[in-house]
């Protein structure tokens, strides 16, 4: 008899239920949850605390509207006086736009030297009434928009230094279409920062009555120059040498163009003026108006102007043509052309070269260096038979030797570069249309650390053109058709193709 098994009955076969999975810990997920948001926290602090302490902007802006220019930098650097600026301009206007960027990077650098305020001339009336009213207490009187830059001193009752800008002096303006062309907020900025926080202005002297005047619809010689010393917390003022030959004492610098009356008394003048440690003079020669007397002044100190015009001359089936217009480049140096070197610039007009002697016995005992500023292009020389109709070059390699047309000449300098002393500095020029207006950015930035330089302001002078953001307006012209187009994609076919992609995620996540 065989065994069988009884058959089992569902209550013993029936498999035993499996361990359920371990209760929830609420307690380790609040700790958890604790310790990400304390985390998130600390590296929320970490990454603002290196973004302040290690700021780092990138200005990909076609005219680089929020970057300062290198020059502008190092002279905020040396300003230590604390200053306040007051913004008077409607808000969401364009010079608001232009100028809030800007100063933002100003109170970056100045730090707690800076104190800033904007006013909605339009909008705030009750804040603007009584900026006038603090303002007049102060005899500054201000009825229209722009900016003023005031000394903010510790003291009470201190005296305050005050520079106005007006709104409509932010911007170059194009003189037929009216429209802006560049922004000139940083250079204004610049040159009203130094006239508040350094209220000395040298003074430097425009000779009047030796001197060949001459006009243009837009002003003068003198006009470019006043505009670049007012821009540099300087008092342009103009000198007859013939009649007050003894306020050469009051002066700092002196500027000569187009030197054509030059006798022994003014020789003496100018000797004086020039070989005083400090001093330094800006000659602006033409060479249609030969001065040989002032020219043996120059050879003096080892630079001696030339009978000649730099020119380029070619025969066409039309005849021959003599271009005086020269294409020149500025040339390395430590002084004037520092962060100007290489640039390209064109001197209109006609001009002539400079040679410059070394090693005299006169250079030797007071130590006169001189450096080249600027030399034409290849295809341009000097050329002595310029009333030619078609000149040429009789000796091929004179062309190939490098030619000067501007230079600088130092007196007194310390042949150790340790040694700091002060100097006699002068800028000669064989050009002098290089000053008339219009004049070129370029040009106009070398006239000012020209003038910077005799003064001996070695810094690179942080309100020049290269300063300014250029404006650039880009227009595209839209049919009626493509504006349907537009209308039709932006207020049909993306809000319907939004509602499409949210219906088909919850109907997957219902299914």
């Amino acid at each position: 008899m065989t065994d069988t098994p009884e058959p089992s009955s569902p209550e013993t076969s029936a498999p035993a239920p499996a361990a359920g999975p371990e209760g929830i810990r609420r307690g380790r997920i609040g700790l958890n949850v604790a310790v990400q948001i304390t985390l998130g926290i600390l590296l929320f602090a970490l990454v603002n605390v290196i973004s302040w302490r290690r700021f780092r902007q990138w200005d990909y802006t076609y005219s680089r509207s929020f970057t300062l220019a290198p020059s502008t930098e190092t002279f905020l650097a040396d300003v230590k006086t604390p200053v306040r600026v007051s913004v008077l301009t409607q808000r969401g206007g364009a010079v608001e736009k232009d100028l809030v960027p800007l100063l933002d990077q100003y109170r970056r650098l100045l730090r707690n030297r800076l104190r800033l305020e904007y006013i909605d001339t339009l909008r705030d009336v009750q804040a603007w009434e009584n900026f006038k009213v603090t303002t007049a207490k102060s005899n500054i009187r201000i009825e229209s928009n722009g900016i003023l830059v005031q000394s903010d001193p510790a003291k009470e009752g201190a005296p305050v230094s005050t520079q106005w800008i007006p709104e409509e002096n932010l911007y170059d303006m194009d003189r037929e279409k009216k429209t802006p062309i560049a922004f000139k907020g940083e250079s204004l900025l610049n040159s009203a920062l130094r006239a508040v926080t350094n209220p000395d202005r040298p003074r430097v002297a425009w000779l009047t009555d030796i001197v060949k005047k001459r006009m243009v619809p837009e002003g003068s010689a003198f006009n470019v120059m006043a505009d670049i010393a007012a821009r540099q917390n300087i008092d342009l003022e103009p000198w007859p040498i013939l009649q007050f030959p003894q306020a050469e004492s009051e002066f700092r610098a002196a500027i000569i163009a187009r030197p054509n009356l030059f006798g022994a008394q003014q020789e003496a003048v100018f000797t004086r003026l020039f070989e005083k440690p400090g001093n330094g003079i800006i000659v602006l020669l033409d060479p249609e108006e030969p001065c040989p007397e002032f020219d043996r002044f120059l050879a003096r100190y080892g630079v001696v102007p030339q009978d000649d015009r730099v020119l380029h001359a070619y025969a066409t089936a039309k005849g021959p043509i003599k271009d005086f217009a020269v294409d020149v480049r500025f040339l390395e140096s430590d002084g004037v052309t520092r962060g100007i070197a290489m640039q390209p610039s064109i001197l209109l007009g006609q001009t002539k070269s400079l040679r410059m002697l070394a090693n005299t016995e006169q250079q030797k005992d007071q130590n006169i260096q001189i450096i080249p500023l600027m030399s034409p292009s290849d295809r341009f020389w000097a050329e002595r038979k310029y009333s030619e109709p078609l000149p040429t070059i009789d000796e091929p390699e004179e062309k190939q030797k490098p030619i000067c047309v501007a230079l600088s000449l130092e007196r007194g300098a310390a042949r150790d570069p340790r040694v700091q002393l002060l100097s006699s500095r002068m800028v000669v020029t064989g050009n002098a249309e290089m000053a008339m207006p219009p004049v070129s950015p370029q040009n106009y930035d070398f006239l000012t650390h020209s003038l910077n330089w005799v003064l001996h302001r070695d810094v690179t002078a942080p309100n020049d053109s290269t300063t300014d953001k250029v404006k650039h307006r880009f227009r595209i012209d839209i049919t009626p058709a493509q504006w349907k187009r537009l209308f039709l994609i932006t207020t049909v076919v993306l809000p319907l193709a939004a509602l499409a992609a949210g219906v088909m995620i919850w109907s997957a996540r219902r299914s």
